[in-house]
């Protein structure tokens, strides 16, 4: 290989074709992929083969240096490998690419089923179509399971079937029976299968629960298991944001009449109550515990009367001041508050406008000031002079902050501090210079980060 990358630039040999947008762009030359090629084994020769007909490349030569950089990308060179193994085999980045393409057959997928480790990446590629994830459960029933060990093949199955790409709909009863706990577990399980296996397994309590805490929980669905009257099983009710606000108000009504605090906590904190619901546990004094007073006065649904008096209690105003729903005025109050948990609360969850402004000022304490990087409404002002700041504290809240710009993230994937930068190469918001600083990281970690960013397999489709 080194004597390859010596010899001077290739001109491309290449067809120019023609988008459907009308935009050209131009094949790596065949010479270039062949020599890749030849320098793997066979499965990982698929791999680089179906990766490097993703790639167009819009100048009229490849020179060395990018020749380098894409093998350096898809392939790991072994200068002493043991025997029977191979010198050149594909990088992880190499395989997630290749794994999430539409090019890959069904002839290759045969292959790549023998060799284990690609196909348990495989099948934690996010990027893998529903139909693909059916084409290899279909090698799995086809003969290939009697090969595999048990353990094995159900780790298989699992992962397909807990797969965001996987409509489990399309799964046979019989295979939705035999994975039920993991299908029922799954939040990306239909709300409609959820409801035919509500309706099959009415006596099991477990079942039960796990659908009536279920992010996908339908209103019938809710209504259905309300209506068995199951205490241990309305306790999830409770719980879910997505049972109706009117199944709530009676859960909360028939809670209160058994002084159940447990279910009153979860009503207290849940979004979906509606104010009433919550003004209805506010007037039962003698049932407010501290655990529901501050669930109560987190939650967004309260009404501006029952946030009125809350703040009349001292005890409530650090809590009040992580109600993201929190009126100008009552925040106003609240910044005058000498507890310094109480300007950290506003600083991290407020939505008042120009508050993480404010909270950010270089007068500002630094835990207020890292409360203010943790900020998901924080403006380009205020994280613009919370990353001047340089504080490791600071910045780790900006980089997590689904609300920092992208231009603030893109810094921060050159941060030397892996504390950083681990967490920026998972960012979408990379642009290439920083996806390609990345990816020439030393740091075995950080090409772990970049399989799973979905921008790495764009940025790649540019180069």
């Amino acid at each position: 290989m080194a004597k390859y990358l010596g010899r001077p630039p290739l001109m491309l040999q290449s067809y120019q074709n023609e988008s459907k947008s009308g935009k050209t762009f131009i094949d790596l030359p065949t010479e270039i992929i062949q020599n890749i090629i030849s320098r793997v084994d066979g499965v990982s020769a698929l791999a680089v083969r179906a990766t490097c007909k993703t790639l167009r490349n819009q100048v009229d030569y490849l020179s060395t240096t990018d020749l380098r950089q894409l093998q350096t990308a898809f392939i790991n060179i072994n200068p002493s490998p043991s025997f029977g193994t191979s010198a050149l085999t594909l990088s992880p980045l190499g395989q997630k690419l290749l794994l999430g393409s539409p090019l890959m057959n069904k002839s290759q997928l045969k292959l790549v089923l023998n060799h284990f480790p690609l196909i348990k990446q495989a099948l934690q590629n996010t990027n893998l179509s529903q139909q693909k994830l059916m084409d290899i459960r279909d090698e799995l029933s086809s003969g290939l399971s009697n090969t595999l060990d048990r353990p094995l093949v159900d780790e298989l199955e699992n992962l397909i079937i807990n797969h965001p790409s996987l409509d489990v709909s399309v799964l046979t009863t019989p295979l939705i029976e035999k994975n039920i706990e993991t299908i029922i577990e799954n939040q990306n399980t239909p709300g409609s299968i959820l409801h035919k296996l509500m309706n099959k397994h009415q006596d099991n309590h477990f079942i039960l629960a796990v659908i009536a805490g279920h992010t996908q929980l339908l209103p019938g669905t809710a209504e259905a298991i309300f209506n068995r009257k199951l205490s241990d099983v309305n306790e999830y009710l409770a719980d879910n944001s997505q049972t109706p606000p009117h199944i709530l108000d009676e859960i909360c009504k028939e809670s209160i009449s058994r002084a159940d605090l447990t279910t009153l906590e979860s009503i207290a904190k849940n979004t979906s109550s509606d104010s009433k619901t919550l003004l209805l546990i506010w007037q039962n004094k003698a049932l407010l515990n501290p655990d529901i007073l501050r669930n109560l006065s987190k939650n967004t649904s309260c009404s501006l009367g029952m946030l009125e008096q809350m703040i009349l209690n001292k005890k409530l105003h650090t809590s009040l001041a992580s109600n993201q729903n929190l009126p100008p005025a009552l925040t106003e109050q609240l910044l005058k508050s000498p507890k310094l948990e109480v300007i950290e609360a506003l600083a991290q969850f407020s939505h008042t406008e120009g508050i993480t402004d404010l909270l950010s000022e270089p007068h500002q304490p630094g835990s207020v000031q890292a409360a203010t990087a943790r900020n998901i409404k924080i403006t380009h002002t205020a994280a613009k002079k919370l990353f001047q700041t340089g504080k490791k504290e600071i910045l780790i809240g900006l980089v997590y902050n689904p609300g920092t710009g992208p231009d603030i993230i893109n810094k921060l994937a050159f941060h030397p501090d892996k504390d950083i930068y681990y967490p920026a190469a998972m960012s979408s918001k990379l642009n290439d210079d920083a996806l390609e600083y990345l990816s020439k990281s030393a740091d075995p970690k950080i090409h772990e980060l970049l399989l799973t960013n979905k921008s790495m397999q764009l940025y790649f489709s540019r180069i």
